[in-house]
């Protein structure tokens, strides 16, 4: 596999940084990584911005799920500006699983691949979520997620937290570990593709649950809960690098938490044979340009890459050294 983009929904940077668990510990010292600073910290604004490097004030997805009745904008509207079809007209496979605001599939452009839909979801498979998703939104769900059993609250994607309160942690823990397994079979007896894209929210659900404080330098008073999801985050990314063996990965989420609320601190993470790692903070629309480069595609968008190549790294090495100043 050429390339794997790996999306946690809430995953804040200063969780990554601060985590000794090996699988992400790894990516911080092989990856060039950092905070991502998020534009507006609405999810379908922000990971829209995320995937097509356009800030929200051009690709206009600017809610919370993406569109509104006012602003009927979705992701099928914006067709040839995501990452998936870049990559796909680029000569790439691809292949998506469950990226918010994508909850009508439809085809990759290019040489194509297969993708999953994203939340909003069938409401058959999360029947709660009507209480608070607009009812138009169900005509526009897909029914992939009937990959997921039928009884609840187990989901193929967890977008709400009345299950952690309903079923209690161990089990809300279980069943979150058991439908993230089920996105990697999928994505596993899926087609085989050049790019896989796979994204969960375990810790959008945890953060909203707990937050993280405005005290969170002197240590939150859910620290063992943080690190019992991180475990799972962790769990994630070893068994997704150890079953497509990618050449480059990327890790991304859109978004921190501050007080139950969104906060500008998601993360980012890219490793690859010329990626040359470093801690690098920068902000989403620079994200979808960066990996494009490390792919050796070019793009124009708001966002510019930030990647750091080995290569440049040994030749400015190597004039610095014919200068006398190594």
């Amino acid at each position: 596999m050429k390339l794997l983009i790996a999306g946690f929904d809430g995953l804040d940077s200063r969780l990554f940084e601060d985590t000794e668990l090996p699988e992400l510990k790894k990516i911080r010292e092989t990856s060039q990584w950092g905070t991502l600073r998020s534009e507006k910290m609405e999810t379908g604004a922000s990971w829209t911005t995320i995937l097509t490097g356009w800030l929200a004030e051009t690709h206009k997805l600017v809610g919370f799920v993406g569109p509104t009745k006012e602003n009927p904008i979705w992701f099928g509207s914006r067709p040839h500006d995501y990452i998936f079809d870049e990559l796909g007209r680029a000569g790439f496979t691809v292949g998506v699983i469950n990226f918010p605001t994508m909850r009508t599939a439809r085809p990759i452009e290019g040489v194509g691949g297969w993708m999953v839909a994203g939340w909003p979801y069938h409401p058959n498979a999360y029947p709660g979520t009507l209480e608070i998703q607009p009812d138009y939104f169900t005509s526009l769900a897909d029914y992939a997620h009937r990959y997921a059993p039928q009884r609840e609250p187990s989901c193929l994607h967890h977008h709400t937290w009345w299950p952690y309160l309903v079923v209690g942690p161990d089990e809300y823990y279980k069943l979150t570990r058991e439908n993230q397994q089920r996105r990697i079979e999928i994505a596993q007896n899926a087609p085989p593709v050049d790019v896989l894209m796979i994204q969960c929210s375990m810790m959008d659900r945890i953060g909203h649950i707990l937050s993280i404080h405005p005290d969170y330098e002197r240590g939150t008073k859910h620290k063992d809960e943080y690190e019992r999801v991180l475990e799972l985050v962790d769990w994630s990314v070893g068994e997704l690098l150890r079953r497509f063996e990618p050449e480059h990965f990327a890790l991304v989420s859109d978004h921190g938490f501050h007080d139950r609320g969104h906060s500008p601190t998601g993360t980012w993470a890219l490793s690859g044979p010329d990626v040359f790692p470093l801690r690098l903070d920068t902000e989403q629309e620079n994200f979808m340009p960066t990996v494009m480069e490390a792919m050796d595609i070019k793009v124009m968008r708001e966002g510019t890459s930030v990647l750091i190549r080995r290569s440049e790294q040994a030749r400015q090495s190597e004039v610095l050294a014919a200068l006398g100043y190594m």
